[in-house]
């Protein structure tokens, strides 16, 4: 079995920067600003929404846990970044590092600079280092194989964010990483199948049941394939809402190619209401800007992924995206440290709840006036996660 490439939302951030790096703005990486999509402000007000809706606006965060073992002294962790001039994978490094911190360790972030053959010398440097503790961001198991099992040997724990692990990818491969930070709504996979429903949620509802939707569908990594599962099933919910075309695509195709396959589905479904995508980074490589081409941008609403911080400001600018289901990378990265935590006190991470849930964000729901998006809870205050993990060390 081909092993699989990097998580699905920073596949497209290294695709982009390994074959687009002379691109210097969000625009030119999108082929210019389309055209301003329409949003319920643009027509009078957010219409009601349904009690689904409703649950994903306020969205099924919650704090994360109150209490953890007392932090061992001196721990050594290493971080495998895919590429730092990615944001997202700057901002969970970054994150990590403050977590280590007040968990009183060291942590060294490695940066692949989005090359996929040093993920595997990452891990090696790592070893050689004597770390005992790994992190992995968006980095799946069978990628990096004979880099984890050589890391099991060393008795290093490791855990990774948004990760599917070697037995989940092929039936009868071992597991090897020790914990994936997981979710209100389960493991990794059952989150982000969850994560997918909860875009046709969103998708159904702005369309007055009657969606007519273009979803893009990367083939080539488990994780979108359950989130494009996750989708379809919501949707089919939905008696008056159907996908009119389905533009299949891999990470080989971001960029150019993926506009050409865009803009031909855009031209040949004139009827179609909405857009969804498995992660921003398909709408700036490719897909906003077959939107203008086709001069469709006036009556799509278009879904994203996470909420990136530069896709947030296309919701605030009206410049092309509508709404996202966010998730915020510094807390998958405490969560990472707090498993690793109860792993080297020799508890299950799995056993407690981390908080990270889900949350759909557009223009009158959940979006900061500027920055990241960031968590809010049920008492409409963003959730301080940093502080209060800070808070849990200290007292164990």
């Amino acid at each position: 079995m081909r092993p699989e490439r990097p998580s699905r939302r920073v596949r497209a951030c290294i695709t982009t920067i390994v074959c687009l790096s002379a691109v210097a703005t969000l625009a030119a990486c999108g082929g210019g600003e389309p055209t301003s999509s329409t949003t319920a402000a643009d027509t009078g007000g957010a219409p009601a929404a349904s009690s689904r809706l409703e649950t994903l606006y306020a969205g099924t965060y919650a704090n994360p846990p109150a209490t953890s073992p007392a932090p061992p002294t001196g721990k050594d962790v290493w971080v495998i970044s895919p590429s730092q001039s990615v944001t997202i994978a700057a901002a969970a490094s970054s994150a990590a590092q403050r977590a280590a911190k007040a968990l009183g360790w060291q942590a060294h972030v490695f940066d692949a600079k989005g090359a996929p053959d040093q993920y595997l010398a990452g891990i090696r440097q790592a070893i050689a280092a004597k770390a005992e503790g790994l992190v992995l961001l968006y980095i799946d198991c069978a990628y990096v194989k004979p880099g984890l099992q050589e890391a099991r040997k060393a008795k290093i724990k490791v855990v990774a964010i948004q990760s599917v692990d070697c037995d989940q990818a092929k039936s009868g491969d071992p597991s090897l990483f020790d914990y994936v930070t997981h979710y209100q709504e389960g493991d990794f996979l059952t989150w982000i199948k969850a994560w997918g429903a909860a875009q046709a949620t969103w998708d159904a509802e702005v369309a007055g049941g009657k969606a007519k939707i273009i979803e893009f569908k990367e083939t080539d990594a488990t994780a979108t394939l359950q989130s494009s599962a996750g989708f379809r099933a919501e949707l089919a919910k939905c008696a008056g809402c159907k996908v009119v075309d389905t533009v299949t695509f891999t990470a080989a195709d971001l960029g150019t190619s993926l506009q050409q396959k865009a803009q031909q589905a855009f031209l040949s479904h004139p009827d179609a209401t909405g857009v969804e995508v498995p992660f921003d980074g398909v709408l700036t490589a490719g897909v906003l800007a077959a939107i203008r081409a086709a001069g469709a941008g006036a009556k799509l609403h278009v879904m994203g992924g996470e909420g990136d911080p530069a896709n947030l400001d296309l919701i605030r600018s009206g410049g092309g995206q509508d709404a996202a289901v966010g998730t915020p990378s510094p807390w998958e990265a405490y969560a990472a440290m707090d498993g690793l935590n109860r792993l080297f006190a020799g508890e299950d991470p799995t056993k407690v709840k981390t908080g990270i849930g889900l949350q759909i964000i557009d223009k009158d729901h959940n979006l900061p006036a500027s920055g990241p998006f960031r968590p809010i809870g049920r008492d409409r205050k963003p959730i301080d996660f940093e502080r209060l993990y800070a808070k849990a060390w200290a007292a164990g």
